[in-house]
């Protein structure tokens, strides 16, 4: 209340705005958040009580069976980071594969370029983990997952049998359409050292493991949050790792339709190591059984 004597005058439309609730025993203006007078702390009445806003939800995105938070870079940065990260671990690749076309090997691969590509596979490996693992939920993303054991392995069996098919059928098409001369005339790869013959199995299993985390992981969940559209991101990450093994058309095709199955897989399972063993498998059935 006011004192005796004084009178009271209207409160400003700014004081009206900011202090809208009049406290009933002492008369003085408080803001809606007080549930109490500041000045003789009197119930406030509750007409004009309202809700501090919240804050809004962060927007997350779902892939596969796992919620992923949409990432705060912006798109310049993811795209900027996927390019120069493409020309650093598959720049090297295309050189590499545009060069053994043109000078196709002979000598024997040696134990220190073997053990080579391996530190460059690993170091590959261990680059995406580190970009997708920035914001937390590395395991998620990786899809670092295993089930019932028979389960996995009808997966890993059936993984292994689609790439032999898409090899099959990429043999196919190059004798329907006239290039089955050229893959006849493939310079064959250089036979490793004796001492190396024994490590290949370990090698075949990391190089699996690189294309797998870069391909499948790595391109694609990039690609998935720039586009936000997961399908054509598996279509668009499969045509690029196609096309980073420079050889013949067949190739490219078997490479790229296994890539399509290997992403869907990944995108409806989450499973790293089904397509990973699955990879090994097929490079291990290529090799000591074909």
């Amino acid at each position: 209340m006011h004192p005796p004597g004084e009178q009271s005058r209207p409160p400003s439309d700014a004081e009206a705005e900011a202090l809208p609730v009049v406290c009933p025993d002492c008369g003085e203006r408080n803001p809606v958040e007080f549930p109490v007078c500041w000045k003789c702390h009197a119930d406030l009445p509750d007409e004009f009580r309202r809700e501090a806003p919240r804050p809004p939800k962060a927007r997350r995105e779902t892939i596969g069976c796992y919620a992923l938070p949409t990432t705060d870079l912006s798109r310049t940065w993811l795209a900027t980071e996927l390019c120069a990260v493409l020309l650093l671990l598959w720049g090297p690749v295309v050189r590499s594969g545009l060069y053994y076309r043109a000078y196709p090997a002979s000598e024997a691969i040696g134990l220190v370029d073997t053990l080579w590509n391996v530190s460059v596979a690993l170091g590959s490996v261990l680059l995406c983990c580190v970009l997708l693992g920035r914001r937390g939920g590395l395991q998620a993303k990786l899809g670092w997952r295993w089930g019932r054991l028979p389960l996995e392995l009808v997966w890993i069996a059936g993984l292994a049998f689609v790439m032999l098919l898409m090899s099959e059928l990429g043999f196919i098409y190059a004798a329907m359409f006239g290039e089955l001369g050229e893959v006849l005339e493939r310079p064959p790869a250089p036979e490793p050292e004796p001492f190396v013959l024994w490590l290949q199995p370990l090698t075949y299993l990391v190089f699996a493991l690189e294309e797998e985390v870069v391909a499948r992981v790595y391109v694609w969940t990039r690609l998935t949050q720039l586009t936000g559209r997961p399908l054509p991101a598996i279509f668009a990450a499969s045509a690029l790792w196609s096309i980073c093994h420079v050889s013949t058309l067949d190739h490219h095709l078997s490479l790229f339709f296994s890539g399509v199955v290997y992403g869907l897989s990944f995108w409806w399972s989450r499973s790293l190591p089904r397509l990973v063993f699955g990879h090994w498998l097929y490079n291990l059935l290529v090799t000591y059984v074909q």
